[in-house]
């Protein structure tokens, strides 16, 4: 399947002049989209509250990139590193990009890595990092994301308990995901063994240092210290919150 209408992605053509530079080599095809396999699965592992953890698809990934410039158009991108695995069949790009937030007049600036499998010359797997902060401060506008906001409670109680793993566990809902260190931690009882193998292994403090609220989303900057080189750490914690329980919590510098 060819993906018709490219003009209505030319808010994303620094993007895909980046992958393309990028995969240069690895993968056939003239444009972007024509490096996917057409059941690819893309995942979005840190990311805004609103935007989709995974999706099927090459069309699928169309139809989520020709709404891009109803929100954001980027003026411009830059490759910064990137790295192939042959035995793996796996690239690694980190770049950056600038534009502008269509809503706001905002400028709007990140920096991204992009993991990528490759078979038969095809993109087959893709898992996207960004810096969520990044696309809210442009999006947002004024008010639109709370600072110096309160934290909600279950959110309080959770980086309260510390090393009480059963206290932590329980502000979680039962189907609620934790990633953290490049890992995905299910359920609440694989969430309280994360507390607990954290605990013992760092003896960790936190600190709050900042609170922002989207909707159902809190994001919150922890200062955190330990047993660790390079203690204390500044890390992002971002809160999907149903029902007064936390769903999901990305934790990333």
């Amino acid at each position: 399947m060819t993906v018709a209408n490219l003009h209505e992605f030319e808010a994303l053509n620094p993007f895909f002049d980046v992958i393309s530079a990028g995969l240069d080599g690895l993968v056939d095809g003239d444009h972007f989209f024509d490096f996917f396999a057409e059941d690819a699965v893309i995942e979005y592992v840190v990311v805004t509250p609103d935007y989709p953890r995974r999706i099927e698809g090459r069309a699928a990934l169309a139809e989520l990139y020709r709404t891009y410039r109803e929100r954001l158009y980027l003026h411009g991108a830059t490759l910064l590193d990137s790295h192939y695995d042959r035995d793996r069949s796996v690239a690694v790009l980190e770049y950056g990009a600038h534009g502008v937030a269509v809503a706001t007049g905002a400028t709007y600036e990140n920096r991204y890595i992009s993991v990528i499998g490759i078979e038969n010359r095809q993109v087959v797997w893709w898992r996207d990092y960004l810096d969520p902060l990044a696309v809210l401060s442009a999006l947002g506008g004024p008010g639109a994301v709370a600072g110096g906001a309160d934290l909600p409670p279950v959110v309080a109680t959770y980086l309260q308990a510390k090393a009480d793993a059963h206290t932590a566990a329980g502000c979680f809902a039962p189907d609620a995901v934790v990633h953290d260190e490049g890992k995905d931690h299910i359920g609440v009882a694989a969430i309280r063994d994360w507390v607990e193998g954290v605990v013992a292994a760092y003896d960790l403090t936190r600190t709050t240092r900042t609170v922002r609220t989207i909707g159902n989303a809190t994001l919150v900057e922890v200062e955190v210290a330990g047993n660790f080189p390079g203690s204390p750490v500044v890390l992002h914690h971002h809160f999907t919150l149903t029902d007064d329980l936390i769903t999901a919590l990305t934790i990333c510098p």
